[in-house]
C-alpha cells in the first residue's frame, strides 16, 4: 500500500474524535436535519399524537372506572403526562407511593417535584396500551391498602 500513511488516518479519527467528545456531533445534527426536514415529518408527527391521546383517553377511562370518585384529574391537552389529586385529605402521596411499589406500580408523587402532598403525576407516554389498564388496577389495589393502612 504505497502511500498509506496511518498517522494521517489516526490524526483525523483523534479530530473527529475530539469534535464528538467536545463539541457539537455532527452525527446528531446530520440525523436531526434529516429528520425535520423529512416529507413524512408532519406525517409521524401526526402518528404520535394520535397515539399519545389514545393511552390518554385510555388512562383516563381506567383511572374513572377503577378509582371513581377517589382521586380527581382533568384532561391534559397535550403532553405525556396525568396529574391526579387524592381526594381523601389523610392519605397522601408518599403513603401510596409506598404501597403502590409493593404493587409493582410506579408514578411521580407530587411533593418530588414541588407540589402539594395530594398530588401525583402518571407518564403514559412509554406504556404499551395494553398494560394501562393492569398498571391502573395495581394503582387502585395501592390505594385501597393505602386507606386500610392508614385507617381511613
Amino acid at each position: 500500500m504505497a502511500g498509506f500513511r496511518p498517522q494521517l488516518v489516526i490524526d483525523r479519527l483523534t479530530d473527529a474524535k475530539h469534535q464528538i467528545d467536545f463539541g457539537h456531533s455532527i452525527f446528531s445534527q446530520r440525523i436531526a436535519t434529516s429528520l425535520l426536514t423529512s416529507q413524512h415529518f408532519d406525517e409521524h408527527i401526526t402518528f404520535l399524537k394520535t397515539g399519545l391521546i389514545a393511552k390518554r383517553d385510555l388512562i383516563m377511562d381506567s383511572l374513572k372506572r377503577e378509582l371513581k370518585d377517589e382521586i380527581s384529574f382533568s384532561s391534559p391537552t397535550g403532553g405525556v403526562h396525568l396529574w391526579c389529586k387524592i381526594n381523601e385529605g389523610k392519605l397522601n402521596d408518599r403513603i401510596l407511593f409506598k404501597e403502590a411499589l409493593k404493587q409493582k406500580m410506579v408514578f411521580t408523587p407530587g411533593t418530588t417535584l414541588g407540589s402539594q402532598e395530594q398530588y401525583f403525576r402518571l407518564t403514559f407516554s412509554s406504556v404499551d396500551n395494553h398494560m394501562i389498564n393492569e398498571g391502573i388496577q395495581r394503582l387502585a389495589r395501592a390505594y385501597q391498602e393505602s386507606k386500610i393502612n392508614t385507617k381511613i
